[in-house]
């Protein structure tokens, strides 16, 4: 349930930036996985292109990193760290 609400958040983040700024697609997202957030890179990517389709971030080329600091104040979220654009 935790992994669904932080991708259900992502992807609003995402939804919001295009349609803030008239973003017809992502060229590539940057994600930091935060150490407490119950995704590793590959489970991350496979629940993205899940819940990507059929927005502006579906083609995008994803950029995951991982941390391991747990006593970071975003450990148990996704951050979005930077995003490139087409308008």
């Amino acid at each position: 349930m935790h992994e669904t609400a932080l991708m259900n958040d992502l992807i609003s983040k995402l939804k919001n930036l295009a349609r803030e700024h008239g973003v017809k697609k992502f060229m590539n997202i940057h994600v930091r996985l935060g150490s407490l957030c119950h995704f590793t890179a590959p489970h991350f990517k496979q629940h993205f292109l899940a819940a990507a389709e059929g927005t502006p971030a579906q083609w995008a080329k994803l950029e995951v990193e991982t941390s391991d600091n747990i006593l970071d104040i975003h450990a148990r979220e996704v951050v979005l760290v930077s995003v490139e654009i087409e308008t």
